[in-house]
């Protein structure tokens, strides 16, 4: 593989590569959002493995567990009276969903196109990036070879471009079979090819399931040949179009019809005006940004408070008012969910998160039991204590001087639990409480957020207890 390091945009967002996929890893993606494939590039049996994203085993479920919100009350409390064993069975019982596990998603298919090259030289395949469409070229026995790959989302199709110097036949196949070509009955309900199409009838999980039906056209445009055999289709032509369409009752009640029409209205049209219409609609959404780093690696529970201050926090080195104003929606959200959540402590003093926890750590209370959920970790309440104030800039910077949340966010902040400090001169991890770690010298330093990023940490602001 080689990344193409030309100075021009087009080129360094292209992805190249010597030899075919030898595994899934190695496959070149595309997608519309609903359908997606992973192309090998191979020059003996092409492999397509197959996506359409409403294809889950068994039918759609409510699995919200229905007792969760006449439990939070009892859950609280006992976390107030240091109940932990008992709060966190009644978490597993009342506020894990129902059933435990979702459903699994599953593959749509696969499609191959049998073509047994040998002696195969100048092999090159590429992901460009910036129209996404997968390239493989080469040239087998004096007989140069070449297939272009995409995604339409205009069209509803995947679509392959087979391009070749003379007229050649090749074998296409779509159904629910593996790479290993395991055969079962229990997926693939029937596989029936007719005139120029092969259509796959599915059942993933049962009568309840989702139905799906994919179909799987080809038109040639040189006077070549289309014929259907048992599940296959023979085709004999040097420049042809494959487009594969599927749908589920998910979304509609006939899925078989809406698909066929799909395949049907993509190859009615030329191969250059399907790209045309791909890459107008894709490269609007991909042309709108540039990528220089990636995400966090981890989400949070309180993940969308943490990014709101993020956001506001990227105001202070560069300030935009116009941008500000849009942050703050998000911020002024973000604040409405804290000061709805915040309940009172045990102790009567402070508003705190209930049930809260300090990230991937466990402690040992003063009856020696242990646990995981506390009243308000130090975290958690800087995360709290943070936005709040920022919340107050933000309304001193856009001159929103009577904004409704301004008292409610100020009598908030002052019952706001301070960072405090323990019998070992140590930060209270668990907020209000003096805990040990179970794990003493744990890798999570979560309860120093209040240090840094926050700057909420110096010797004035320290309660010793």
């Amino acid at each position: 593989m080689s990344i193409n390091g030309d100075s021009s945009s087009s080129q360094h967002l292209r992805l190249h590569y010597s030899a075919p996929a030898t595994e899934w890893s190695e496959a070149l993606p595309i997608g519309n959002g609903r359908l997606g494939a992973v192309v090998y590039g191979r020059t003996d049996v092409e492999l397509m493995q197959l996506n359409e994203d409403s294809v889950w085993y068994g039918g759609p479920q409510d699995r919200t567990p229905p007792d969760s919100y006449r439990m939070l009350p009892r859950l609280r409390q006992l976390i107030r009276d240091e109940r932990h064993a008992e709060a966190e069975a009644l978490v597993k019982e009342a506020f894990f969903a129902t059933p435990a596990s979702m459903r699994h998603y599953e593959p749509m298919g696969v499609a191959t196109l049998e073509f047994n090259h040998t002696n195969v030289v100048d092999y090159h395949r590429c992901l460009d990036l910036e129209t996404s469409q997968v390239s493989v070229q080469y040239t087998a026995d004096n007989i140069s070879y070449r297939r272009d790959v995409i995604a339409s989302y205009p069209d509803n199709a995947l679509l392959v471009r087979f391009n070749t110097s003379k007229q050649t036949r090749f074998i296409v196949r779509l159904d629910r079979l593996s790479d290993i070509e395991i055969e079962t009955n229990v997926y693939a309900d029937t596989v029936t090819s007719v005139g120029s199409h092969i259509i796959v009838h599915a059942t993933p999980g049962g009568q309840a399931s989702n139905k799906l039906c994919s179909v799987l056209g080809i038109a040639c445009e040189d006077g070549g040949t289309v014929e259907a055999i048992g599940n296959c289709l023979i085709v004999n032509s040097a420049s042809c179009t494959i487009a594969i369409a599927a749908q589920t009752t998910f979304r509609c009640d006939d899925p078989e019809k809406i698909a066929t029409v799909q395949v049907d209205e993509a190859l009615a049209q030329s191969w250059e005006r399907l790209v045309e219409r791909h890459r107008a609609d894709y490269v609007q959404l991909f042309g709108r940004m540039s990528l220089h780093r990636w995400m966090p690696a981890t989400l949070w529970p309180l993940g969308g408070l943490w990014l709101s201050i993020t956001l506001i926090e990227s105001l202070k080195s560069q300030y935009d008012e116009t941008l500000h104003a849009r942050l703050f929606k998000v911020h002024e959200g973000a604040v409405q969910f804290v000061i709805d959540f915040l309940i009172p402590s045990k102790c009567g003093s402070y508003l705190v998160i209930n049930p809260s926890l300090s990230p991937e750590n466990t402690f040992v209370s003063n009856s020696g039991s242990k646990g995981i959920f506390c009243e308000g970790s130090s975290i958690d309440m800087a995360l709290v204590r943070v936005a709040l104030l920022q919340f107050l800039w933000s309304l001193q910077r856009l001159s929103k001087p009577n904004h409704p949340l301004k008292i409610p966010v100020e009598t908030t902040l002052a019952k706001i639990p301070p960072l405090t400090l323990g019998k070992g001169g140590l930060i209270q991890e668990w907020g209000l409480n003096d805990y040990e770690e179970d794990e003493p010298g744990h890798r999570h330093v979560s309860h120093l957020f209040g240090l840094y990023p926050a700057e909420l940490i110096h010797p004035s602001v320290l309660c010793s207890r």
